[in-house]
C-alpha cells in the first residue's frame, strides 16, 4: 500500500526500498527475512500498543552476530513500550544506515523501482506523485453544501424569532429583511452562473490571444512587417496575395537583398532553425523556473483533477500565466504540436483561480469541480471553434461527475467563450473555426470500403503512436533526460525544422495545412492554391510522396514532441498525419474513378449522367484526420461533433460517425487505454477510469492494509499527548476510532484532530483524556459547558467523528469495492472482520490495484538516508478543512512548486 490517506508502506518482502519512503521520525525495522538490520541493535525494542510506539537503543555499537541469532529468534519485530515520545541514539541509526546502504537498501537513483508480488513496480517519481497528491470525499463534500444552505436558512428563522422577542417585528421591518434574504439566496444560486459567464470571457479571451500570438511567432521565423512591426503576415497582407505584399520583408531581404538565392536561402534555413531553437528553449526556460505544471497537455492532469484528486499548483494562477505565454512560444516554434490540449487547461486555470472570489466554490471542493468542467467545456469550445463539441468531450472523456447542472453551465460557458472569441475574430474571417469547406457534396456508398480502410489505419497508427509515445516519456521520466528538459526542447525544435523545412507541406503552419487539405475537392473549380492542386494528379509522384512523408514527419515528431517539458498538445499533429494519408488515398480513389468511369464499382456515379466531383479527396482527408484522432485518444461522439463544427460537413456526419467507432475498435483491440490515462499512469496519479470494469477475482483481504499496522483512536485511555506522539509520527490523513476489541465507532481525520487541540490549547494539558461522546464525560464524573468541547480534563470530540464510514467485509470482491470508490467518490473504505476492524482500503490503493498490480505493503516505521536532501520528501495534509489545498499557489522554489 501506497498511500498519504491512511498509511506508507514498503513491501516487507523485498530488499529494495525506496528513498521517497523514509522519514525521520521512525526507525526501519523489518522482520526475520531482513537479519541485515541487525545493527540497528540487540536490545533495541519496539512496542505498539493502541497510544504510542516507542524506541529505545541502549547501546550504540552490538556485535552483529548477537543480533542476528536475536533477530531470527522471531518471525516478526515485537514492540513494547508507553505513550510517551519517541526517542532514538543518533549514532546507532547511522551505523544501521550504513549497513542498510551496503545491503542495498538505499540505491541513491532517483528512478529507483519499488516491486511488489505481482512482479510490476512503481518508480520513484510515481510514488511522490501518490504521496504528494490527495484526494476528496465527494459525499463528505455534498454534505457541507447542503449544511451550508441549511444553516443559512436556520440563520434567518433565528433572525426572525429574535425580533419578534423583543418587540423588533414590525411587518415592515420583517418585510424588507425576508426580501433581503430572498436576495441574497438568489445571488447564492446564481454564483454558479456567474462564473461560468467569467469563465467564457476568459476563455474567449485567453484562445484570441493566444492564436495572434502564435501566429505573430511563427510569422517572425519568416519576416517582419516593415510596416507595423507587430502584424503577422497573413494581416500585414491582408486584402493582397503575400507574392506582391510590399509591407512584408523577409529576413533574406532585409539581411542580404542583392545576394544569390542560394545564399538567401542558406541563411533563411538557419534563420529558420535558430529561431525555433531560442523559442522552444525559452519556453522551456519559462515553465522549468516558474511553474513545471505548465508542462505538457494538462488534459491527464484535468482528468485527474476532475475526477476528485487535489494537485497543488496545477491550476494556479503561475501555472495560467507560464501556460499561455509558453504556449505562445511552442506553437510559433513551429514544433510538432497543438495548442487545444493546452487551451482546456488555460481555462481549467481561469475557472480555480475565478471560484476564489465566492467561498461557496472556493471551500468546496466538490463544487469546484463542477465549474472546472465547464471550464474544460469552454476550453475545447474556443480550441476548435466547437461549442457543442466542448461540452460533448467534457461529459465523454474529462468529467467523471457530470450532473445535469454542470451540462447547463457548460454550455452557456461554451457560447460565451465563443461569442468573445468571435468579437476577438484572431483569424481575421469573421468565423470562430479554423478550418471550413465550400463544397457539399454528398458521399457514396462504394466509398465506405476506403473509409473503412481509413479507419483501420487511424487505429493502428493510433496504437503505435501512442504505444512509441509512452515508451519515450518512460525513458525520458527515467534517465538523466529528465534533468535536461531545455536542452532537449531544443533539441527537438531544431531537429523539427531541419526535417520540415525542405518539405512545401510542413514548412507552413499545420492549420493552414489543414485548412488546404480539407477544402480540396481536386477539381478546378474549387481548389485555389497551386500547391494543393498538384496533390490532386496522382502521376506527380513528387508531390505525392511528399504528401506520404509529411504524415509520416508528423507521426514521428509528435511522438518526441508530446511530453516535452513545455505546453504541448497532440489534436492538430494527429489531425494533420490524418488528413495526409487521408488525401493520398481520396486522389487513388478519384484517379481509380475518372480510369475506370464505366466500371460496376463506380457505378453510381452514373446516376443522371453526371460524373463530375463524384470524388473528392479533401473528404478522404477529413476522414482520416477523424480517424487519427480518435485512434490516438478514444473518443467518438465529441470528435464527430467536433469535425462538423469546424468543417460545416453536415453531410458527413454517417461516415464520420461509423470511421471513429471502427478506428475506436481497432485502436481497443491493441491497447485499451487513451494517451491521457497513459501518462496518468505513467505518473502515478490516483485516478479512476469510470469506464474500467474489474473481474471479480482478488477479495478485498488482498490488497487492504491489515489492523496490526494501522494507526487508530481508542475511545478508552487515550490522551492528549497520545493524540500528538500519533499525529508527530504518522503522515496519514484519517483515523479509524475504535472501542474494545475494535469495534468501529466511527472515523476522524488528521485536520479534526488538529483542528480541536488547536482550537482548545488553552484549556487542556498532555493528561487531558479524550473522549467521544457526553455519556463517556458524566461516566467519569464532569460535566460539560456549554460548548461542548472543553471540560474537566476532558476532551469531548464527538461533533468532529465521522459517525458512518463506508464499510465492508473482507471477503467482498475488489470489483465491487472499486464500483464503490467510482459510484460515491469515497476516499477510503474500512473493512471488518465479524464487525470488528480487519483493515483498511483507500483510493489510492485501489488504483496501485488496477494500474500496477500492487497488493497492500505491511507498515514499517520509516527512516530517511542522512545523504537525501529533505525537501525532497513532501508533507501530506489533510485536504477537507485546510484552505492552503486548493489549487492555485505561488512558486516558491526552484521547480515553482508551492
Amino acid at each position: 500500500m501506497n498511500t498519504s490517506e491512511n498509511a506508507e508502506v514498503p513491501s516487507a518482502t523485498n530488499n529494495t526500498v525506496d528513498n521517497s519512503q523514509l522519514s525521520a521520525d521512525s526507525i526501519l525495522t523489518i522482520g526475520a527475512s531482513h537479519s541485515s538490520l541487525s545493527m540497528i541493535g540487540q536490545n533495541t525494542t519496539f512496542s505498539h500498543d493502541a497510544s504510542s510506539v516507542k524506541t529505545r537503543s541502549r547501546e550504540s555499537s552490538i556485535h552483529s552476530n548477537q543480533n542476528h541469532t536475536a533477530m531470527a529468534s522471531s518471525p516478526t519485530t515485537s514492540y513494547q513500550g508507553d505513550s510517551s515520545l519517541m526517542h532514538y541514539d543518533s549514532f546507532s541509526i547511522r551505523n544501521a544506515v550504513g549497513h542498510m546502504k551496503r545491503r542495498g537498501f538505499f540505491t541513491g537513483s532517483s528512478d529507483h523501482h519499488v516491486h511488489n508480488s505481482h512482479g510490476h513496480s512503481m518508480t520513484r517519481q510515481q510514488r511522490l506523485n501518490q504521496d504528494s497528491i490527495e484526494t476528496i470525499d465527494w459525499m463528505k463534500e455534498e454534505y457541507r453544501e447542503a449544511k451550508r444552505k441549511q444553516n443559512l436558512f436556520r440563520k434567518q428563522s433565528m433572525n426572525e424569532q429574535y425580533a419578534r422577542m423583543h418587540g423588533f417585528g414590525a411587518s415592515w421591518l420583517m418585510f424588507i429583511n425576508r426580501k433581503l434574504f430572498y436576495l441574497k439566496m438568489a445571488f447564492y444560486s446564481a454564483q454558479g452562473w456567474i462564473l461560468s459567464f467569467l469563465i467564457g470571457v476568459a476563455a474567449g479571451v485567453f484562445a484570441g490571444m493566444i492564436d495572434i500570438g502564435a501566429e505573430w511567432m511563427g510569422s517572425l521565423r519568416e519576416g517582419l512587417c516593415w510596416k507595423f512591426p507587430w502584424l503577422s503576415q497573413k494581416r500585414c497582407c491582408v486584402g493582397t496575395t503575400e507574392a506582391i505584399c510590399d509591407s512584408w520583408l523577409s529576413w533574406t531581404d532585409f539581411m542580404i537583398p542583392h545576394a544569390t538565392q542560394t545564399q538567401q536561402n542558406l541563411l533563411a534555413y538557419a534563420i529558420y532553425i535558430s529561431s525555433a531553437a531560442v523559442m522552444a528553449g525559452v519556453s522551456a526556460w519559462f515553465v522549468k523556473r516558474f511553474a513545471r505544471y505548465a508542462a505538457g497537455s494538462g488534459i491527464p492532469e484535468a482528468k485527474t483533477i476532475l475526477g476528485g484528486a487535489v494537485i497543488r499548483g496545477c491550476f494556479g494562477i503561475w501555472t495560467l500565466i507560464i501556460k499561455a505565454i509558453g504556449l505562445i512560444l511552442s506553437v510559433g516554434s513551429g514544433l510538432s504540436l497543438g495548442k487545444e490540449g493546452p487551451l482546456v487547461h488555460v481555462v481549467c486555470c481561469c475557472g480555480n483561480v475565478f471560484s476564489r472570489i465566492f467561498s461557496k466554490y472556493h471551500r468546496n471542493e466538490a463544487k469546484k469541480r463542477e465549474i472546472l468542467g465547464a471550464a474544460c467545456a469552454a476550453g475545447v469550445a474556443v480550441a476548435f471553434g466547437a461549442p457543442v463539441g466542448g461540452v460533448l468531450f467534457a461529459l465523454e472523456e474529462a468529467c467523471t461527475y457530470f450532473p445535469p447542472k454542470t451540462l447547463y453551465r457548460s454550455f452557456f460557458a461554451s457560447v460565451i467563450a465563443a461569442l468573445f472569441l468571435q468579437l476577438m475574430n484572431p483569424h481575421k474571417t469573421g468565423k470562430i473555426v479554423m478550418f471550413s469547406m465550400s463544397y457539399h457534396t454528398m458521399w457514396h456508398w462504394f466509398e465506405l470500403i476506403p473509409f473503412m480502410a481509413l479507419a483501420i489505419i487511424g487505429g493502428v497508427l493510433g496504437a503505435l503512436f501512442n504505444r512509441a509515445n509512452i515508451t519515450v516519456a518512460k525513458i525520458r521520466f527515467r534517465t538523466f533526460v529528465k534533468r535536461l528538459p531545455i536542452f532537449e526542447a531544443v533539441i527537438v525544435a531544431s531537429l523539427t525544422a531541419v526535417l520540415r523545412f525542405w518539405n512545401p507541406f510542413t514548412r507552413g503552419s499545420t492549420n493552414d495545412l489543414l485548412a488546404g487539405l480539407f477544402n480540396n475537392s481536386c477539381d478546378g473549380e474549387w481548389s485555389v492554391d497551386p500547391l494543393f492542386r498538384k496533390a490532386c494528379n496522382l502521376e506527380n509522384y513528387t508531390v505525392m510522396i511528399e504528401l506520404i512523408l509529411s504524415g509520416i514527419i508528423f507521426f514521428v515528431l509528435t511522438i518526441f514532441t508530446f511530453g516535452l517539458r513545455l505546453p504541448s498538445g497532440l489534436f492538430i499533429p494527429t489531425l494533420a498525419m490524418g488528413a495526409c494519408f487521408g488525401h493520398v488515398l481520396g486522389t487513388l480513389m478519384k484517379y481509380l474513378q475518372e480510369t475506370f468511369p464505366s466500371h460496376w464499382f463506380f457505378s453510381e456515379c452514373q446516376i443522371g449522367g453526371e460524373t463530375r466531383a463524384c470524388v473528392l479527396p479533401g473528404i478522404y482527408a477529413l476522414t482520416g484526420a477523424a480517424a487519427c484522432l480518435s485512434g490516438v485518444t478514444r473518443v467518438t461522439v465529441s470528435i464527430v461533433v467536433i469535425m462538423f463544427e469546424l468543417t460545416g460537413g453536415l453531410e458527413y456526419i454517417v461516415p464520420l460517425m461509423l470511421t471513429v467507432v471502427v478506428s475506436k475498435w481497432v485502436g481497443d483491440a491493441f491497447e485499451k487505454e487513451s494517451i491521457y490515462e497513459m501518462y496518468i499512469h505513467e505518473q502515478g496519479y490516483p485516478f479512476i477510469d469510470n469506464k474500467v470494469d474489474l473481474e471479480p477475482i482478488e477479495i478485498t483481504k488482498q490488497i487492504m492494509t491489515p489492523m496490526e499496522h494501522i494507526e487508530a483512536v481508542f475511545t478508552e485511555n487515550f490522551h492528549v499527548s497520545d493524540v500528538r506522539n500519533m499525529l508527530s509520527r504518522s503522515k496519514v490523513n484519517g483515523f479509524p476510532v475504535l472501542q474494545r476489541n475494535n469495534l468501529i465507532i466511527g472515523y476522524i481525520t488528521r485536520a479534526s484532530l488538529t483542528r480541536a487541540l488547536e482550537k482548545n490549547k488553552h484549556q487542556i494539558n498532555v493528561s487531558t483524556k479524550i473522549v467521544f461522546s457526553k455519556r463517556q464525560i458524566r461516566k467519569a464524573g464532569g460535566q460539560p459547558d456549554a460548548s461542548m468541547t472543553a471540560y474537566i480534563n476532558r476532551l469531548n470530540l464527538s461533533n468532529y467523528l465521522e459517525t458512518s464510514p463506508i464499510q465492508v467485509s473482507e471477503y467482498t470482491t475488489v470489483s465491487s469495492v472499486y464500483n464503490i470508490f467510482k459510484a460515491l467518490g469515497i476516499r477510503y473504505v474500512l473493512v471488518t472482520r465479524n464487525g470488528e476492524l480487519a483493515g483498511i482500503v483507500t483510493k489510492k490503493d485501489v488504483v496501485n490495484f488496477v494500474s500496477h498490480g500492487t497488493h497492500a505493503m505491511p507498515f514499517i516505521p520509516q527512516m530517511i538516508d542522512p545523504n537525501d536532501d529533505p525537501t525532497d520528501l513532501m508533507d501530506d495534509d489533510d485536504v477537507d478543512d485546510d484552505e492552503s489545498h486548493h489549487f492555485g499557489s505561488v512558486p516558491t522554489d526552484e521547480d515553482g512548486i508551492a
